[in-house]
């Protein structure tokens, strides 16, 4: 295992760790955006906006927490406020949506490290299409396995 990828492993572990802050109960994702330098590390995992409660009720019902989820990605961009250019994202447990990697190319982050998507995943969330297949000339995935 090379140096980058011993790097890799231990930054997507710290975004397996981040992903158990989220409180939905049915999908917990978390996101590190890590400076080029790995220096800065910035996190953010799926839930609600500061100002709005976790009530079990929002919770449990899919056509009022998908609404109100801000996704990991996003919560980490929103908290990072700089520039990040050539920063790197680690998510877990899964890649980025399509629009998620949209904000991650206009943020100008570089790469994004993952695991690889499984083909239900992918199809849920149109990793296959154009569009998504476009963003991924304007920014670097990598996949890991999980060890």
């Amino acid at each position: 295992m090379t140096s980058a990828d011993k790097w890799h492993h231990r930054f997507l572990a710290v975004a397996k760790e981040i992903s158990t802050w989220s409180k939905d109960p049915s999908t917990k994702v978390g996101a590190l955006l890590v400076s080029p330098n790995r220096r800065v590390l910035i996190p953010g995992y799926n839930g609600f906006p500061a100002s709005v409660p976790d009530r079990q009720e929002y919770l449990s019902s899919r056509e009022i927490k998908l609404p109100l989820t801000i996704h990991a990605e996003l919560n980490a961009i929103l908290t990072a406020a700089r520039d990040l250019t050539g920063y790197t994202c680690y998510t877990y447990p899964v890649p980025p949506c399509p629009q998620c990697l949209a904000t991650l190319v206009q943020s100008k982050v570089s790469k994004v490290v993952t695991l690889k998507p499984t083909k239900e995943f992918s199809d849920r969330w149109n990793l296959y299409s154009a569009a998504y297949i476009e963003l991924l000339t304007h920014i670097s995935i990598h996949y890991l396995s999980e060890n």
